[in-house]
């Protein structure tokens, strides 16, 4: 869900930065259709890190990002993704996680992502720790929990 949101944030500011001409779009366009043609080349992946404007746009998605995370985890203990599935996360198990540990967590949660290049191995820890922590949950001594939503009685009259 967060992904979605993100994404969606992204296809925005695209469209945003290309109206005010902060974005050469069809030079993008251009690279992104070299590209899908050709995914293995080094010099279609170029042109398009190199289009006019993408460095400033993948600045600012970068910073949306971190803020969006570190924000939603340290003011509401979980972000929209996972209030929808009824997570949250916490420090040694009842404490709410605040600025400092979010911010901990989300740096870690970069080098997590980087795993992905040794078989995603800070993801795969999840099956072998007992309390279920990623790497960056090992890191940032956090903890993401399930939280059960209490039953609902209807009355009947």
């Amino acid at each position: 869900v967060d992904n979605f949101i993100l994404s969606a944030f992204g296809i925005v500011l695209l469209m945003l930065m290309g109206s005010m001409q902060l974005l050469d779009t069809a030079a993008i366009s251009d690279a992104m259709m070299a590209y899908i043609s050709d995914p293995t080349s080094n010099e279609t992946m170029s042109n398009l890190l190199n289009a006019p404007g993408m460095n400033f746009f993948l600045g600012l998605w970068g910073f949306f990002q971190a803020v969006y995370f570190i924000a939603f985890t340290a003011l509401h203990s979980a972000t929209p993704g996972k209030r929808l599935f009824n997570l949250h996360v916490e420090i040694n198990g009842s404490e709410k996680v605040g600025w400092i540990a979010s911010t901990l967590r989300y740096v870690a949660s970069l080098f997590t992502q980087l795993t992905f290049m040794f078989y995603g191995i800070g993801y795969l820890i999840v099956m072998v720790d007992p309390k279920r922590r990623a790497l960056h949950d090992w890191i940032a001594k956090t903890y993401v929990i399930y939280q059960r939503r209490p039953a609902t009685v209807s009355k009947k009259k």
